[in-house]
C-alpha cells in the first residue's frame, strides 16, 4: 500500500488516527530527529474472526456441551 512518512512527535500526539490508517494497510515511516527512522504496520493478516473472539466465551454460555472437565477432582460421575 501507500507509505506515510511521519515525524516522531506527530506519531505521539496523533497515535490513534496512525494506528487506523496502519490497520487498513498503510505502511507508517517514523522519522526522528537524528535521521532514524522507523516502520509501523500491521503485522496479522485479518481482524479477528467472530468464531476467535466467541471462543473466549465458552465457559459463559450454555451450547450443550460440557466445556470444562473435573475428571480427577471426584466430581465427575463415571
Amino acid at each position: 500500500m501507500s507509505d506515510m512518512i511521519i515525524t516522531l512527535r506527530q506519531f505521539h500526539r496523533e497515535l490513534a488516527r496512525i494506528r487506523q490508517a496502519a490497520s487498513q494497510g498503510t505502511e507508517i515511516i517514523v522519522q526522528a530527529r537524528g535521521g532514524a527512522r522507523y516502520l509501523f504496520k500491521r503485522i496479522d493478516a485479518h481482524a479477528p474472526l467472530f468464531g476467535d473472539i466467541a471462543g473466549h466465551l465458552a465457559g459463559s454460555t450454555r451450547t450443550g456441551r460440557r466445556t470444562k472437565d473435573l475428571s480427577g477432582y471426584g466430581r465427575n460421575p463415571k
